[in-house]
């Protein structure tokens, strides 16, 4: 008899919202959307501008230090992440 495979934990207990360009998660959608009236829509609000044409920008600069939770890869490998606030 073959053991029980345990799954691995699911990384976000959110639901993908099918999009034009790709999948989304839902409360994040949410978050674009102004839909979050809580202490995650606060900070969203605090910083992350616009939502005008689907597209978000950040209010204020961020540091490397304001970034820790993501990877090196994920905060500076793609040269069309831009970290400065938009104008």
């Amino acid at each position: 008899m073959r053991p029980k495979q345990l799954k691995p934990p699911p990384i976000s207990f959110d639901y993908m919202v099918s999009m034009e360009h790709g999948p989304v998660l839902s409360r994040t959608l949410d978050l674009i959307n102004g839909f979050v009236k809580d202490r995650n829509g606060d900070q969203w609000d605090a910083w992350i501008s616009g939502r005008e044409a689907h597209n978000v920008a950040l209010k204020k600069s961020a540091s490397r230090d304001c970034l820790d939770h993501l990877s090196d890869a994920s905060a500076w490998g793609n040269d069309s992440y831009s970290f400065r606030p938009s104008q």
